[in-house]
């Protein structure tokens, strides 16, 4: 049986982006944080999106509305997954 989906906070993935950097493994720190090795790679990945986002000329608000995006279609993946993992 599926474990069910755990919702991470703004500050868990900075948490877990900033361990990452630190040379922390993915697969620990999906068990740490109770989510799945795919999901902390997600993560990066956006973080990485922001973070080369941040070196353009783009004010915060519109940094923080494209993060806002990022998690929402990183959301709506993860329904799509889950939903095709029932079929």
């Amino acid at each position: 049986m599926r474990k069910p989906p755990v919702r991470l906070t703004l500050e868990q993935k900075n948490e877990i982006v900033q361990k990452v950097k630190e040379g922390r493994n993915r697969k620990d720190l999906a068990k740490e944080y109770n989510t799945s090795a795919s999901n902390i790679a997600h993560i990066i990945k956006g973080s990485q999106i922001v973070n080369t986002l941040g070196t353009s000329s783009l004010d915060t608000a519109a940094k923080k509305a494209i993060q806002e995006e990022i998690i929402k279609h990183e959301k709506i993946v993860k329904t799509l997954k889950e939903a095709l993992s029932v079929l």
